[in-house]
């Protein structure tokens, strides 16, 4: 019990480095910081009884256990996107970080991936680039909605880590 704690607050502090990264790189695009932790998700949250932490940019963070008791870290973003009268944030999952530029073998592999919603993200930070799985949900959508995409995201970045790095670290 005390290993899989542990573990936790390890992949937590993971998601304040990652998350930071996505964030810092949509704040130099132009976008505005994110409120602290978005009262709609946390109902949400708190209605599924999901344990959860809210990052330092107010993104909401867990831990999504997965095929063969593997885990993996998944954020859902406070900060929204509107798009005439479609309000939405993003669900993402880290799957690998990588020493430089993503190779190209890998790149290609993203791209054929090919999923129901979603899709593959690098982030670029000068020296890493964090490749992240990321669905879009409406701020409106109900918990059990917001499950499923949890639930999604979570089981296609592991599957995607496990293939490309055999490991279980995100």
């Amino acid at each position: 019990m005390k290993t899989s704690i542990n573990r936790f607050y390890l992949v937590l502090g993971m998601i304040l480095i990652v998350g930071a990264s996505v964030h810092t790189a949509r704040a130099q695009l132009g976008n505005k910081a994110a409120p602290r932790g978005d009262v709609r998700v946390q109902r949400a949250l708190d209605a599924l009884k999901l344990t959860y932490e809210v990052t330092a940019e107010g993104n909401f963070g867990l831990i999504s256990t997965t095929i063969g008791k593997r885990t993996q870290v998944v954020v859902i973003d406070s900060a929204t996107e509107k798009f005439r009268d479609l309000e939405i944030r993003e669900v993402w999952s880290p799957a690998m970080t990588i020493r430089g530029q993503v190779p190209a073998s890998t790149a290609n592999r993203l791209l054929q991936d090919k999923n129901k919603f979603g899709s593959w993200n690098v982030n670029w930070d000068g020296t890493s680039s964090k490749i992240y799985f990321a669905a879009h949900l409406s701020v409106d959508a109900d918990a059990e909605t917001l499950s499923t995409i949890i639930s999604f995201v979570s089981s296609v970045a592991d599957q995607m880590e496990l293939e490309l790095t055999g490991k279980d670290d995100n």
